[in-house]
């Protein structure tokens, strides 16, 4: 086509740049791009092919040489569609290199000059972006005004703007994250956002350590926690849950963690927080309210991973004097003392078994040996049903089997952060004491 029609072959020139464009021979589609550009200078063709050179640079991973491709379109052909394309592709280029404020300021100067072109629309959509993510709204706004109202944000577009650029300083955790958080919520005071933003404050705050603040502000979310995702209300109320543990407010943990079982979905979680909802319940001897809320959990969550629901329901019925109840709940997880509920129910059941007939002492006492030699990795449990079992052979008068029991425990039992030796002295005070006249 080329050489029968010489005076007209600039778009043959161009159609065959494009196919070896198309097959990623971008080599090949330079060059004839540079012979169009060369033999025609004067046709309208060539705007297109100095645009289109530099993509093939960009392409061909050659950023240097289409950064100038680019720069010299833009310049050249300033009017032309491929000047703001050229634009366009600069501003990504200075972006993707890291170079953030010449990036910036290319997309603002496509806004200011073309402000009616779909190139500048378009520069408008990326500058917003690239401003929520490095958190400079502040620019963004500069830069709105410099378009003498040919762009603008609106107020909820400008806020909900804000809320996008505070949420990726936090997750950065820059410096001034905080700061600009506090203004956001003393500026616009309620809103799911504002909540969203005051759970950042909290979060902060409670990974820096400073509880008191945490506290406040976690107590403050639980009140509207309904504005918060689902995931958010439950770390909301898992964190306030444990705070207030901390500060042993056992009623105000009770309530958290009644309301953090109720509102999530996540199985697991809500099992959790039946667990410490009824071990407060216990704490504050409000037996009946445990045992509510440990039969609502295994009612609606079925049996498996229960083990810790159904030995903290047996210690409610057996604190409310329902022994028969209570031996029945421990009885079901006497088989997994592999686990620290197992261990703790064998313990009790046996304990509770041993105060009543012989038959039931006896059986107490062979399933306290049969624990003592299988062995369980909660070492404080085993300890407890060595001490029990001692127990059980001085009630029946068998002091020297109950002693040698203690005394090796004692003998055995390394030092820790528990009550296990405070127990021994205990027993031993007890044998040793003058009997009263």
């Amino acid at each position: 086509a080329i050489s029968l029609a010489p005076s007209q072959s600039s778009d043959a020139l161009f159609r065959l740049a494009e196919i070896n464009g198309l097959r990623k021979q971008y080599s090949r589609q330079i060059a004839l791009l540079d012979r169009l550009i060369s033999s025609f200078p004067d046709t309208p063709a060539v705007a297109q092919a100095e645009y289109q050179k530099g993509r093939a640079y960009l392409l061909q991973g050659n950023n240097d040489a289409a950064e100038k491709a680019f720069v010299a379109t833009a310049t050249r052909y300033s009017q032309s569609e491929e000047g703001r394309l050229a634009l366009l592709q600069l501003a990504l280029l200075y972006y993707n290199t890291q170079r953030i404020e010449k990036s910036l300021d290319t997309y603002t100067q496509l806004m200011h000059r073309y402000p009616k072109s779909a190139e500048a629309a378009t520069a408008f959509t990326h500058l917003k972006s690239i401003c929520i993510e490095e958190g400079r709204t502040d620019y963004l706004q500069s830069a709105v005004q410099k378009t003498g109202g040919a762009f603008s944000l609106s107020e909820s577009e400008s806020r909900e703007l804000e809320f996008k650029a505070l949420e990726g300083e936090y997750k950065r955790r820059s410096q001034e994250a905080e700061s600009k958080m506090e203004a956001f919520v003393a500026r616009y005071r309620v809103g799911s956002d504002v909540s969203t933003i005051q759970k950042y404050l909290a979060d902060m705050a409670f990974e820096r350590g400073d509880r008191d603040r945490a506290y406040t502000l976690y107590t403050a979310l639980a009140t509207e926690v309904g504005q918060l995702p689902r995931a958010a209300q439950s770390s909301v109320l898992q964190r306030l849950g444990a705070l207030q543990l901390e500060r042993d407010d056992k009623q105000a943990a009770y309530d958290t963690y009644h309301t953090l079982y109720a509102q999530s979905s996540d199985r697991s979680l809500r099992m959790q927080a039946a667990e410490k909802a009824a071990e407060m319940a216990l704490a504050m001897e409000k037996w009946k309210s445990a045992v509510a809320m440990t039969t609502e959990a295994l009612t609606t969550l079925g049996e498996e991973g229960a083990e810790r629901l159904h030995l903290l329901r047996g210690m409610a019925h057996s604190e409310l004097g329902e022994r028969a109840k209570a031996l029945a709940e421990y009885k079901t997880i006497l088989s997994k003392t592999d686990l620290s509920s197992g261990a703790e129910a064998t313990v009790y059941y046996a304990t509770l078994l041993a105060k009543g007939s012989n038959k039931e002492r006896h059986e107490a006492k062979q399933l306290l040996n049969k624990f003592i030699e299988k062995g369980t990795p909660h070492e404080y449990w085993l300890a407890r049903g060595i001490l029990a079992l001692a127990e059980i052979y001085r009630s029946e008068g068998d002091k020297v089997t109950a002693d040698q029991y203690v005394e090796s425990l004692k003998n055995n039992y390394p030092k820790r952060e528990d009550d296990i030796l405070e127990r021994i002295a205990r027993y031993q005070d007890q044998q040793t004491a003058t009997p009263k006249r």
